[in-house]
């Protein structure tokens, strides 16, 4: 067989694999696709929750500041903070599913070298 008609086959297995009649969706209705993304950065707006440019839809999203529930108010443009969510892959729309703020130092001060 020559690699022609191989490949060709091979795109056509392929595409019947990906066919709708197995997935109780009618044959051409849109489906949704998203992408998760975890993104860790400075918040530089608010509005949502904006960073690195994305702007994320907070609602219902769980916000926690050093390992405890938060709210969007606990937060502040500045803040490194981990975002989880997702991106619809159509409309670039994003939603955190949990934003995560810690402390970068956490603990008492023992000493301090003031020659430095």
């Amino acid at each position: 067989m020559n690699r022609a008609v191989l490949f060709t086959s091979l795109v056509a297995l392929a595409l019947g694999a990906c066919s709708d009649s197995d997935s109780g969706v009618a044959p051409g209705t849109p489906v949704a696709s998203t992408t998760e993304v975890v993104t860790v950065g400075p918040i530089s707006g608010f509005g949502s929750v904006i960073s690195h440019g994305i702007h994320f839809n907070t609602n219902g999203a769980t916000i926690l500041v050093n390992g405890d529930p938060g709210t969007l108010s606990d937060l502040r443009v500045g803040m490194i903070v981990s975002i989880k969510g997702t991106i619809d892959d159509d409309t670039g729309a994003a939603r955190a599913s949990e934003i995560r703020f810690a402390a970068d130092l956490v603990g008492p001060v023992t000493s301090v070298n003031r020659d430095n």
